[in-house]
C-alpha cells in the first residue's frame, strides 16, 4: 500500500510538473546583432534576430516579448487571438536604456487583432514616409480590449500614426505621433447604416501629435488632424498636445482639427493644448478643438487654444451625421484663434438644418478672445437651444455675429476692442466693459505643456475687473475653474471667465 501511494504522489508530481511547464511564463529576447532565429530567444544569449519569429510563435500571459534597445528591426509584427489574463498580461517592450525601433517600411509596424491584456511600451514605429511609399496606418489595434500603449513614438505612415477601430478598454498614454498623414492619433472607423458606435472606453491621456500634416490620396475629404475621435462610447482625452496639424491637406474643403471628435457619445476634452493647427488654404476648419457631426453627452473643458488657423473651437454638423445634442462646452480659453479662417474663438455650423437635429448646449465660463476678428460667429444657420453664461466675448469686430435667435446669451460680458460701441441686445444681464484681465504678450507666450495650464497667470480677473462676482451660479458645473480651484457655492461670488 505504501509503494502505491509513493507511486501515486510521484506521478502527481509529475503531471504537476508538466502544467507548470506548459503554463510558465517566459521571456523572449530579440536582438538583430547577436541573435539567431533558429535559437530559442528565451535568453539574451540565445536571443532571436527579426520579427518573423514573434509572427510564427504562440504567447501565453504572462510572456513577455523584449527588443534590444537602440537598434532598429525591420518588418510588420502581427499579433493575432494573442491573449493575457488580468493578472498576467502580455508585454511587448524593450531591454536595455532607450528606445527600440520597429520600421514598418511602406506597411505597419505592429498589428493587434483579436487581442486582450496586452501592453506595447517603449518602442519607436517608423514608416518610409507619408509620400515616400507607405500607405498604411503604423500601429493598428482592432476587434481588442485592455490594450495599453504607453512611452512610444510613430511617424512616417500615410494615414494614421496610432489606429484604434472596434475595441474597448484601450489606454494610449505618452504616445508622440509625428509626420503621420491622415491623423498622429485615431479612433474609428464610423459605421452609418444603421449608425453604431464600435469602440468603447478609451482612453487617451500625456499625448503629443504634431507635423501630421495630411494624406496625400485623399483628395475628397479632410485629413492631418492631430487627435481624432470616431465611432466612440465613452472616451477621454487629456493633457494632450496638438500643434502643426494640416498644413498640407491637398483638399480644398472641409480640414483638419487639432483635437475632435465626431459620431461618439460621452467623449470628454479636458486639460489640453492646441495650438498652430492649419488647413488647406482654400479650405475650411483649421482649428484647435471640435465637437463635430453626431456627437452627443460630451464636455470640453480646461483647455486652451491659440494661434490656429481656423477658429479656436467649433460646434459642427455635417450634413449625413447622426443626431448632434446635450454638449458642454465650460472653462476654455481662445486666443487669436482664426488667423487666416473665419477669425473667431466659437465658431457654430449647421451643416444639416433639416435633421438630424442639432441642438441644445451649455456654454459658459468660457474666454473667447481676438486681436483681430470675433469671438463667437454662427456661419451657417441658426441653431436651438445654446445656452451661454458667464463668458468673455471680445473681439476687434462685433463680438458675436451671425444668425442667433435660437440661442438664450445671459450674463456675459462684451467688449469690443479699441472703445467701440458693441451692438449686441439679446443678453439683457450683459456686462458691457472692459474685462481688465491680465493678456499675454503674443510675441513671448507659447505654452506648450498642458500640465501647467493650472497655474496660467493669464487671462485673470485684475482687482478692479466687472468680471469679479458677477457670475451665475449654474448647478453641476464642473465644481472646479480653470486653475483647478474650488468653485464658490454663492451666487454672488462666482466670477465670469475661467478663473475664480
Amino acid at each position: 500500500m505504501k509503494g502505491d501511494k509513493s507511486a501515486f504522489f510521484f506521478a502527481f508530481l509529475v503531471i504537476l510538473f508538466i502544467m507548470n511547464s506548459c503554463f510558465a511564463k517566459h521571456t523572449f529576447y530579440i536582438d538583430s546583432i547577436k541573435g539567431d532565429d533558429a535559437n530559442s530567444g528565451k535568453s539574451r544569449r540565445n536571443a532571436w534576430a527579426t520579427v518573423s519569429k514573434i509572427n510564427e510563435t504562440t504567447f501565453l500571459p504572462g510572456d513577455k516579448i523584449l527588443f534590444c534597445s537602440g537598434q532598429t528591426f525591420s518588418g510588420t509584427i502581427k499579433l493575432k487571438n494573442v491573449n493575457g489574463t488580468s493578472e498576467q498580461n502580455i508585454l511587448i517592450s524593450i531591454f536595455g536604456e532607450g528606445k527600440a525601433t520597429i520600421s514598418g517600411g511602406n506597411s505597419e509596424a505592429f498589428i493587434a487583432d483579436s487581442c486582450s491584456f496586452m501592453e506595447i511600451r517603449n518602442l519607436s514605429a517608423t514608416g518610409s514616409g507619408r509620400k515616400n511609399g507607405n500607405t498604411t496606418s503604423g500601429i493598428i489595434i482592432s476587434n481588442s480590449q485592455n490594450i495599453t500603449v504607453d512611452s512610444v513614438k510613430v511617424s512616417g505612415f500615410q494615414k494614421a500614426g496610432l489606429k484604434i477601430s472596434d475595441s474597448q478598454k484601450i489606454r494610449i498614454t505618452r504616445v508622440h505621433a509625428f509626420d503621420n498623414g491622415f491623423a498622429g492619433i485615431l479612433t474609428g472607423h464610423v459605421y452609418y447604416e444603421p449608425f453604431k458606435l464600435l469602440s468603447k472606453n478609451i482612453y487617451i491621456g500625456y499625448c503629443t501629435a504634431e507635423n501630421n500634416p495630411g494624406d496625400p490620396t485623399i483628395l475628397d475629404n479632410h485629413s492631418g488632424s492631430g487627435i481624432l475621435i470616431s465611432g466612440t462610447d465613452s472616451a477621454i482625452v487629456e493633457y494632450c498636445l496638438a500643434k502643426n496639424n494640416g498644413w498640407d491637406q491637398p483638399w480644398e474643403g472641409n480640414g483638419p482639427i487639432g483635437i475632435w471628435a465626431y459620431h461618439s457619445n460621452n467623449v470628454i476634452i479636458q486639460n489640453c493644448i492646441s495650438h498652430s493647427n492649419k488647413t488647406n488654404k482654400k479650405g475650411v476648419d483649421g482649428g484647435g478643438f471640435d465637437f463635430d457631426g453626431g456627437i452627443t453627452n460630451s464636455v470640453m473643458q480646461y483647455n486652451l487654444s491659440y494661434n490656429n488657423m481656423g477658429p479656436g473651437f467649433g460646434l459642427y454638423q455635417y450634413y449625413g451625421a447622426a443626431k448632434w445634442e446635450n454638449n458642454i462646452v465650460r472653462y476654455n480659453i481662445s486666443f487669436n484663434d482664426g488667423i487666416e479662417i473665419d477669425s473667431c474663438g466659437l465658431q457654430i455650423w449647421n451643416g444639416q438644418p433639416e435633421g438630424p437635429e442639432m441642438k441644445n448646449a451649455l456654454i459658459y465660463n468660457n474666454v473667447f478672445y481676438s486681436d483681430f476678428g470675433r469671438a463667437v460667429n454662427y456661419k451657417n444657420g441658426d441653431v436651438p437651444g445654446l445656452y451661454y453664461w458667464n463668458n468673455v466675448f471680445v473681439g476687434r469686430q462685433q463680438p458675436v455675429t451671425g444668425e442667433h435667435t435660437k440661442s438664450a446669451f445671459v450674463n456675459n460680458l462684451y467688449w469690443r476692442k479699441f472703445d467701440q460701441e458693441v451692438l449686441f441686445a439679446d443678453d439683457s444681464l450683459a456686462i458691457f466693459a472692459n474685462p481688465k484681465f491680465t493678456v499675454p504678450n503674443i510675441l513671448n507666450w507659447k505654452p506648450e505643456n498642458p500640465a501647467s495650464l493650472k497655474t496660467l497667470d493669464l487671462f485673470k480677473p485684475q482687482p478692479d475687473s466687472p468680471l469679479i462676482g458677477k457670475g451665475k451660479l449654474i448647478p453641476d458645473n464642473g465644481g472646479f475653474d480653470f486653475g483647478g480651484n474650488p468653485l464658490p457655492t454663492g451666487s454672488t461670488q462666482i466670477n465670469l471667465g475661467v478663473w475664480q
